[in-house]
């Protein structure tokens, strides 16, 4: 029987702006179904970690302390712990009233009904037992309390937090070095699936998404898979294969050539003439830009139409994302299908604004 939530399992929940704002970028960008779905993912999987949950904190924080402080008589201990968690916990409750009080002077708040599942309407129970005077015996306050703190992590925290289950289930694969089927959701209502040899689960070169990197059961080549694109994941128990340090220092290698987020696909000299204009931009956005052994610090024009050229190592994908939005302060001279690929998309670009 439940105590503090209706039989339903509904709670009215009041979010900031600035909160509702980021459930809903989620939503988009973690593939999730329902905001409802995803406010129970989030708060299943944060429920644990967050300052929100003032008293478990303290709990967690007194086991860590009687481990550090055993070495001391029970009386200096007792009196130690005591002041620690006296300030660790008027720090917790100073937190969580500053995210109840941001939620509440914000100039509009969203406030809505959402349904905690069955299995999260259990864990809110066993929690809220303990969390219930912090919050005037109110669920929706401590409910709100964790989404708003989940809400001021960064787009990587937040990413790490919302598919904790598949992270660990990778990590516990790659221990035991287990063959993987990934079901991935690369387009709308499409589906790919592929069979691979899971190795390193690491960050792109700016933090922005968590990478499986793996190993193709197939051709053994590597690969990189967004974490977030995983829709369903299997794990064959009986399937395993090795990975000598040789070959992680060679796939470590790779990626730090590549990048984490293009090692797939091979390696091709790009060719680009920049302008004066292009050449700034070159130097001003570092994010996923190419490697090049002559990027010089100058602009110092090397052709009869006085632009600079450069030659870059990197994928076609890697190039195209990195400088189609250079528009006309580039040109891509080599290889000639990326230059005509360029010149397809900046044609029906233009063509679009003629109508």
């Amino acid at each position: 029987m439940l105590k503090y939530i209706n039989p339903e399992g509904k709670i009215r929940i009041s979010l900031s702006d600035y909160a509702n704002m980021i459930i809903n970028e989620d939503r988009f960008s973690f593939c999730s179904q329902s905001k409802s779905g995803t406010i129970n993912r989030i708060f299943s999987n944060y429920i644990n970690y967050s300052t929100a949950s003032i008293e478990h904190q303290c709990i967690y924080r007194k086991n860590r302390l009687n481990s550090l402080l055993s070495d001391l008589s029970s009386d200096i201990q007792e009196q130690t712990q005591k002041l620690l968690l006296e300030d660790f916990k008027k720090d917790l409750q100073c937190n969580v009233n500053k995210l109840i009080r941001k939620n509440e002077e914000y100039p509009s708040r969203t406030e809505f009904y959402f349904r905690l599942n069955n299995e999260n309407c259990e864990l809110f129970e066993d929690y809220f037992e303990l969390e219930a005077p912090f919050y005037k015996e109110k669920p929706g306050k401590y409910i709100s309390a964790i989404i708003e703190d989940y809400c001021r992590k960064d787009s990587f925290e937040r990413e790490s937090i919302f598919f904790q289950n598949t992270i660990e289930n990778l990590e516990n694969a790659i221990q035991k070095k287990r063959l993987i089927k990934l079901t991935l959701q690369n387009i709308p209502q499409k589906e790919v699936s592929y069979k691979v040899f899971p190795r390193f689960i690491l960050p792109d070169s700016h933090c922005n998404f968590h990478y499986l990197i793996a190993e193709s059961e197939v051709d053994c080549n590597v690969y990189a898979y967004r974490i977030s694109r995983i829709q369903k994941l299997k794990v064959y128990s009986s399937y395993t294969k090795n990975c000598s340090k040789e070959r992680r220092k060679e796939i470590l290698a790779l990626l730090q050539k590549q990048g984490v987020a293009y090692v797939a696909g091979e390696q091709e000299n790009i060719r680009v003439a920049f302008s004066r204009e292009g050449f700034k931009k070159l130097h001003n956005i570092q994010h996923l830009r190419p490697f090049s052994n002559n990027i010089e610090t100058t602009f110092t024009p090397n052709n009869d139409r006085g632009e600079m050229v450069i030659d870059f190592e990197c994928t076609t994908m890697q190039a195209e994302f990195y400088f189609f939005k250079f528009g006309k302060d580039i040109r891509i001279l080599e290889p000639a299908s990326l230059r005509e690929h360029f010149q397809m998309q900046y044609k029906e670009a233009y063509e679009n604004y003629l109508i």
